[in-house]
């Protein structure tokens, strides 16, 4: 079964890289019928909707996957843009700080970070980070 789930995001990943959405969801899908709580299914759907500039679809999932494994950067860099991407600084400020923390030296974590700050008019802040 593991294998199998694998299997499946490995193809949706393969789909992704070329563009093909549709068929990438068709994987993400799979695999989450079988294991709703598959933290990486979860996570890579958000990454899916994202991509297609679809951010409140992508934030459902993004939420769903923090709730299992909430200390991990990549879900916490990702719910953070989503919010940020559908104009909510202030709720994507926490999950930015949370995402700076866990990696400091991350160069997209700290400009992204540094936009979140200067869209909330914190420009003092966004000079320290950058």
């Amino acid at each position: 079964m593991k294998s199998e789930l694998n299997s499946y995001l490995k193809d949706a990943i393969s789909n992704f890289n070329i563009k093909n959405f549709d068929e990438s969801k068709k994987l993400i899908m799979k695999v989450l019928s079988i294991q709703p709580r598959n933290f990486d299914a979860l996570l890579f759907m958000g990454v899916v909707l994202g991509a297609e500039t679809k951010h409140e679809e992508a934030i459902k999932y993004f939420e769903k996957a923090i709730i299992i494994n909430p200390k991990n950067v990549s879900i916490n860099f990702n719910l953070a843009n989503a919010l940020l991407n559908s104009n909510k600084p202030n709720e994507s400020l926490k999950y930015h700080i949370i995402a700076h923390n866990i990696n400091p030296r991350d160069t997209n974590i700290i400009i992204n970070y540094g936009k979140c700050l200067i869209k909330l008019n914190k420009l003092d802040e966004a000079i320290n980070i950058l």
